[in-house]
């Protein structure tokens, strides 16, 4: 059974996927679990009514860094937040920093990061991290802020930093890019990380994996990214499918 950890469903349907197309090619791949990712206050109360009707999606909430948002948009996260501790909520996110957009300034996005990195904390959840070439100051604040439960979502660095952010005790995990012929980095990062400390993703409907490269990603293309992982790895597949589904478990203190 394989884990989608990061897959943006509205998307999907908004690009032409229906929402019961998504969920049978996901039973026909026997991708087991996904979490439908939040993404800005527009969507918190879509993404949490998506998850309680499939009881194999888990969802997040947050606020990307390249999003929009208003003064009262991580107060409106909190209380969200709140009202669906006793639900599928598993993290807080995706959040982060992303500097090659730069749709606001280094400070607010870092601002933006900390406050959601202290929700998560508060409320026991994960910190679902997108970086993009902001690896550094990604890097410095998790260190400052010191959370446990943490997914570097689509890593996008160098071997040594999945290797440091491992041994901070965070889940790198990797989508469909790390199948491309040319992400050298990513291939060598796939290996040099702790097997306890992986998860896989489709980040859909974007990065589909190789050999659907060029389509719309969906959550069941995550199998060719955890084939071509254990690959990587020269590791069964199945077992690969085992000790992932063991650390999700772990990072969502729950049992499946």
């Amino acid at each position: 059974m394989f884990i989608d950890t990061h897959a943006h469903f509205d998307i999907c349907m908004a690009d032409g996927y229906t929402e019961e197309n998504l969920l049978l090619k996901m039973k026909e791949s026997n991708v087991e679990y996904s979490v439908q990712i939040g993404v800005d206050r527009n969507d918190f109360l879509l993404t949490s009514e998506f998850a309680s009707r499939h009881e194999n999606v888990f969802f997040t909430l947050g606020i990307h860094p390249s999003s929009s948002f208003e003064d009262d948009d991580i107060a409106c996260l909190e209380n969200m937040v709140s009202e669906n501790k006793n639900s599928r909520l598993i993290g807080v996110g995706e959040t982060g920093l992303d500097y090659h957009w730069m749709e606001h300034e280094k400070n607010i996005q870092i601002d933006l990061f900390e406050k959601q990195i202290d929700i998560a904390v508060k409320n026991d959840l994960a910190v679902i991290v997108h970086s993009r070439d902001a690896m550094d100051d990604t890097i410095a604040v998790l260190k400052n802020m010191h959370p446990e439960k943490v997914i570097i979502h689509c890593f996008s660095g160098n071997p040594e930093e999945a290797e440091m952010l491992a041994g901070m005790g965070y889940f790198i995990s990797f989508a469909g890019n790390l199948t491309y012929k040319k992400a050298d980095n990513l291939h060598e990062a796939v290996k040099r990380v702790p097997v306890d400390n992986l998860l896989f993703e489709t980040d859909c409907p974007y990065l589909a994996p190789v050999p659907e490269r060029g389509k719309k990603n969906r959550p069941d293309f995550v199998v060719y990214t955890y084939r071509f992982a254990a690959e990587m790895r020269n590791m069964d597949v199945g077992k690969l499918c085992e000790t992932v589904k063991n650390n999700f478990s772990r990072l969502i203190s729950k049992q499946l």
